[in-house]
């Protein structure tokens, strides 16, 4: 089970923002929706999907597949550095 609304943290033990301009904590579920939505897979509805599941949930369980598909997303994004990354995909080991 995976909280979506967890903030993803900063090296200082705060939670970093979703942009330098907006004060809003940057959520698990948020993370992964940008990973996804901002991805170029070779099934883009499923990633849509997901997405606004993963945005808009308190909690989800994925299923192996999910995971799997997920794990691919987040590690090819580029607009996190491996400091969202790697908090991203420890959530699903």
């Amino acid at each position: 089970m995976i909280n979506t609304k967890e903030p993803i943290m900063g090296l200082t033990d705060k939670p970093l923002k979703v942009a330098m301009d907006d004060d809003r904590d940057l959520t698990v579920g948020l993370a992964y929706a940008n990973c996804l939505a901002g991805g170029n897979s070779s099934d883009p509805l499923r990633a849509l999907t997901l997405a606004m599941k993963l945005k808009d949930a308190e909690e989800i369980e994925l299923e192996k597949t999910d995971i799997e598909f997920l794990t691919t997303a987040v590690k090819s994004f580029d607009g996190y550095k491996d400091l969202v990354r790697g908090q991203l995909l420890k959530l699903l080991v």
